[in-house]
């Protein structure tokens, strides 16, 4: 893996390069020690660009706003002081694929941090080849206009449908939860004609009870709004500060995401409570061995044991998955193996 390290300090520099070449060959470290001589280096065939936060001639977020811009296949992960935790959470909303503390021990965990990363823009990357509907609840129509011009540019894979207030949103929205929706996040500001952002929310979560994931646009400093939106149900909000633009393809990625591991979450439970009624009413019992000299344990069997209780002439079950173990050596030459797992089933 090919990395391109954005770091002024010549000492960090050379630790990271050397502490890369004994430990992780596979990564190949170039050094530019300087913002400008960086962004002249992003064309040149790198993997991932590692950067500085605080750079003689910039701020590593410059170089991570240009790569994004323009839309280079690169993971990006930023390096901050001790005391720049705020930033380190700017950056990644502003889309970087992840952040390391120079902490003491921040070179042994440099490796893998630039492997992960680097997976996880891979990951992200195949994810936004796919589009990403939302629908935006906004009255301002220069706000609009902004925003579409801003994804266009970082992230064109996020489409933008917008009504200007909540009355509108209601109708463009399924009346209850059994009815699709053509989009994936629901984006609203707070402060709108008629109903205000909070009032849509109660409404589309409480009355309606879509679960659409929600995020809230609020003006700097309204912290207790914030707080409030959370309490509804809201699943991300964000102030209008300085720069809100570059993290507000993150946070609608982000929920989207959040949503469909909560869907698929709720169907494996869904598909799991299926399968134990019918085991539950099944003659069956399932169970699962593991072979380790010679001896089987039960370590899994269906909870139907109890209301089958094989009879006497058929204890299959007796010594299988009751607390002894099991003397009989397993077929098919697996008995030549130190461990093994068998399933099974036994019909009362």
């Amino acid at each position: 893996m090919k990395v391109l390290y954005i770091e002024d300090s010549a000492a960090d520099a050379d630790l990271a390069r050397r502490h890369l070449t004994r430990h992780a060959p596979e990564i190949a470290l170039e050094i530019a020690p300087t913002l400008a001589e960086g962004l002249a280096r992003l064309d040149a065939g790198f993997d991932l660009l590692l950067t500085d936060l605080q750079l003689p001639d910039g701020s590593g977020l410059e170089a991570l706003t240009e790569v994004r811009a323009r839309r280079l296949p690169l993971a990006v992960v930023v390096l901050t002081g001790s005391g720049d935790q705020n930033a380190a959470i700017a950056a990644l909303k502003a889309g970087a694929d992840d952040y390391l503390v120079k902490r003491a021990d921040y070179l042994d965990r440099l490796p893998q941090t630039l492997l992960a990363a680097r997976s996880r823009f891979l990951v992200n990357a195949e994810r936004r080849s796919q589009p990403l509907d939302v629908l935006y609840v906004e009255h301002n129509a220069f706000d609009v206009d902004l925003l579409r011009r801003h994804l266009a540019g970082h992230a064109p894979h996020i489409r933008i449908d917008n009504v200007p207030d909540a009355t509108a949103a209601l109708a463009r929205l399924p009346a209850g939860p059994d009815a699709p929706w053509p989009w994936q996040v629901l984006l609203v500001d707070y402060r709108l004609p008629g109903l205000d952002g909070l009032e849509l929310a109660k409404i589309v979560r409480d009355e309606r009870r879509l679960d659409i994931p929600i995020v809230l646009i609020t003006g700097h400093g309204s912290e207790e709004v914030a707080a409030q939106a959370l309490h509804l149900g809201i699943d991300d909000y964000l102030s209008k500060h300085e720069g809100y633009l570059y993290e507000i393809a993150a946070v609608i990625e982000k929920v989207d995401r959040q949503a469909r591991l909560e869907r698929e979450r709720q169907r494996l439970a869904e598909t799991s409570e299926r399968l134990a009624h019918f085991i539950e009413a099944s003659p069956v019992v399932l169970y699962s061995l593991r072979w380790r000299d010679g001896t089987a344990t039960a370590v899994w069997v269906s909870d139907n044991i109890e209301p089958v209780r094989p009879s006497p002439r058929r204890r299959i079950g007796a010594r299988l998955v009751g607390s002894e173990s099991a003397s009989r050596r397993p077929r098919n030459g697996a008995r030549h193996a130190n461990a093994a797992h068998r399933t099974g089933s036994a019909r009362a």
